[in-house]
């Protein structure tokens, strides 16, 4: 037989057992992440924030998010995250103190 583990699986062992190269095996994740998430926003025209890896707690994520008000999500995003929300930021402000 055989174990599969996605990539997220190999950062979560590498920390069980406090393997030194941990942190920059998972900056290059996220490097990697990076390129992928900006790929997709700029083929669908929609935002997408730095990657980051939170081990425990979803792995490895891109948020991504309309670029202008009204924008539709694109099908590929839905599907990755389908109870995700996908909403145009609030405009309201913090009055000044």
């Amino acid at each position: 037989m055989t174990k599969f583990l996605d990539i997220d699986d190999m950062l979560e062992a590498l920390s069980a057992i406090s393997h030194p190269d941990l942190a920059a095996l998972t900056a290059e994740v996220e490097a990697v992440a990076d390129k992928l998430g900006s790929a997709l926003a700029l083929h669908f025209e929609i935002k997408a924030d730095p990657a980051s890896c939170e081990l425990g707690f979803g792995g490895t994520c891109v948020a991504f998010r309309p670029a202008f008000e009204g924008q539709e999500c694109p099908e590929p995003i839905h599907d990755g995250d389908v109870y995700g929300e996908w909403e145009w930021p609030s405009t309201t402000t913090t009055p000044e103190k």
